[in-house]
C-alpha cells in the first residue's frame, strides 16, 4: 500500500511540475523572436528559458510514479 501512495504522490508531483513548465513556456513564447524550425516554437522557447531539464525531471517523476503504482498493485494482489 505504501508503494501505491508513493506512486500517486510522484505522479501528482510530476504532473504539477509538467503543468508549471508548460505555463512558463507559453508565457515565454510571447517574447520569442525567432525559433528553430526543427524544434518548433514551443520547444525552442523551452530551451531558451532553460526549463527543458525540469521537464525531463517531471517526466521521470511521472514514469517512476506509474511504475511504483504498478509494483504496489502487483504486490497487493499477491498478498490476497
Amino acid at each position: 500500500m505504501k508503494k501505491i501512495v508513493t506512486g500517486v504522490g510522484l505522479l501528482i508531483a510530476g504532473a504539477i511540475l509538467t503543468l508549471s513548465v508548460f505555463i512558463t513556456t507559453t508565457g515565454a513564447m510571447t517574447i520569442l523572436t525567432s525559433w528553430y524550425t526543427q524544434l518548433g516554437r514551443f520547444w525552442s522557447a523551452m530551451v531558451e528559458i532553460n526549463v527543458a531539464g525540469v521537464f525531463v525531471v517531471a517526466i521521470i517523476l511521472m514514469i517512476l510514479g506509474v511504475a511504483a503504482i504498478i509494483l504496489g498493485n502487483r504486490e497487493h494482489g499477491e498478498k490476497e
